[in-house]
């Protein structure tokens, strides 16, 4: 899931573009020294990567705030995104890096080519203004470019953004440190995501947990008889989740646009 989400951060707002970019690098150079001087591996990596990807950017932000710069338009604050990138790209073996690297890059472009054609002004038109508005929105830059914007605002901010990366921070110390001790795997962040948006809705954890039943269900059906595993079988999680959102958000009483998706897509 990180090309859409991040497809649509960026259409959000393309300064997120560059600044991705120096995000990766930056947790990417510091996996790279914690490897070659700790004995770190697996998934210690994989925390401290998404730490690096978090914490550095956001330090580097409130010394720019510091000299005037309003970092509030970046919308992956504090975001796990960068991180999960660099730590993706350390995975893949050398001989296989410049392939992939031009596969994501195809799918990523083709991403913001599809959002290109379908930002439009008879789609905002249609039907921009259905559901609390992301990319048709007048703070999204693609939407002012091609003159798409609907008159409507997105919704308010369920909690300030620096609470949230605190909020996200200390679920992962949490969640690592209630796997070492007890070996119970939790959501690294899943579970910050889930008090966020229960906050605002009490039928949001309600939902989360029907549908995280049926997806295991859905899952191991499929799982059984085709042997997928590890990587594809994140992949099928995530869709059969993600499809299962649409009937439940018709019969349960959530709100906040398309947050039901972002928040359901990390269960995996």
């Amino acid at each position: 899931m990180l090309f859409p989400v991040l497809a649509i951060y960026i259409c959000k707002n393309f300064l997120m573009l560059p600044l991705f970019i120096v995000d990766v690098i930056i947790a990417y150079m510091g996996l790279l020294y914690l490897q070659r001087n700790t004995m770190i591996y697996g998934r210690n990596e994989l925390v401290a990567t998404l730490l690096m990807g978090s914490v550095f950017p956001v330090l580097g932000l409130f010394s720019l705030k510091g000299i005037g710069y309003d970092f509030t338009d970046v919308v992956f604050f504090g975001s796990i995104l960068p991180g999960l990138a660099a730590y993706s790209y350390s995975r893949i073996k050398p001989q296989y890096r410049v392939a992939n690297i031009l596969t994501s890059i195809g799918i990523f472009l083709g991403l913001i080519a599809a959002a290109w054609v379908l930002i439009n002004p008879f789609i905002a038109e249609t039907i921009g203004s259905l559901t609390p508005p992301i990319l048709f929105s007048p703070t999204s830059d693609i939407a002012l470019l091609k003159q798409a914007a609907v008159d409507v605002h997105p919704a308010s901010s369920i909690m300030n953004r620096f609470s949230a990366f605190i909020l996200i921070i200390v679920s992962l110390a949490f969640s690592e440190i209630v796997r070492q001790s007890y070996g119970i795997r939790v959501g690294v962040v899943s579970m910050a995501i889930l008090a966020i948006f229960s906050l605002e809705n009490k039928w949001f954890l309600m939902l989360y947990f029907f549908n995280l039943i049926a997806s295991f269900i859905g899952i191991t059906m499929i799982q059984k008889p085709t042997l997928l595993y590890g990587r594809n079988l994140i992949g099928l999680g995530t869709s059969v989740s993600l499809a299962l959102t649409l009937p439940f958000v018709f019969i349960f009483p959530v709100s906040r646009g398309l947050s039901v998706f972002f928040g359901f897509d990390r269960r995996s």
